[in-house]
């Protein structure tokens, strides 16, 4: 059994003003390239190191009532070690997802495809838009950092636009 300190976050916040999506730990990657970067956010000056980016597929079941595991797939997420948790950002409306962030009976809303079909939903039971996501094949979840009564701290994440240049001439340069 992986130790305490090899146990992923499993909060996924859905934040839909931050402008990229971001893992906190490397092991939530199914694809990855080392790319040093700085994420900010849009209400602080801080910034936190970015140490690559790639492709995270997050295990999750499209209703709480479903008792099949599917995979939510995140395109050009950052890794951000530094990172408060996992965030789900704009980037989830691409491809004509949507999410339906509203109270219902065993949920706090879900993520819906072009289709309209329901791909995940988030904690009924959680402050926030937390997916309920399980943990990847082979690995084990930590505590949940976004609970009620606890003290957090959200800034909502922003890579500026001459970083999300850097890192698409970067990628083109890697195709050639």
């Amino acid at each position: 059994m992986p130790s305490s300190n090899d146990a992923l976050c499993p909060d996924w916040v859905f934040l839909n003003n931050s402008n990229v999506h971001v893992a906190k730990d490397r092991d939530w990657f199914t694809t990855y390239t080392p790319f040093a970067s700085l994420l900010g956010s849009l209400y602080t000056n801080e910034s936190s190191k970015v140490l690559g980016i790639g492709t995270a597929k997050i295990p999750v079941r499209a209703t709480p009532k479903s008792t099949v595991t599917t995979y939510l797939e995140l395109k050009n997420v950052l890794h951000v070690p530094g990172a408060g948790c996992n965030v789900i950002g704009q980037p989830i409306f691409e491809n004509g997802n949507v999410a339906h962030v509203c109270c219902e009976d065993d949920s706090m809303g879900s993520i819906v495809n072009s289709n309209r079909e329901q791909l995940a939903y988030f904690h009924p039971d959680r402050p926030l838009f937390v997916l309920a996501a399980e943990a990847p094949e082979g690995k084990q979840l930590g505590r949940a950092v976004v609970v009620k009564g606890a003290c957090w701290s959200l800034p909502s994440s922003y890579w500026d636009r001459k970083e999300v240049k850097r890192w698409e001439d970067f990628s083109k340069a890697q195709l050639t």
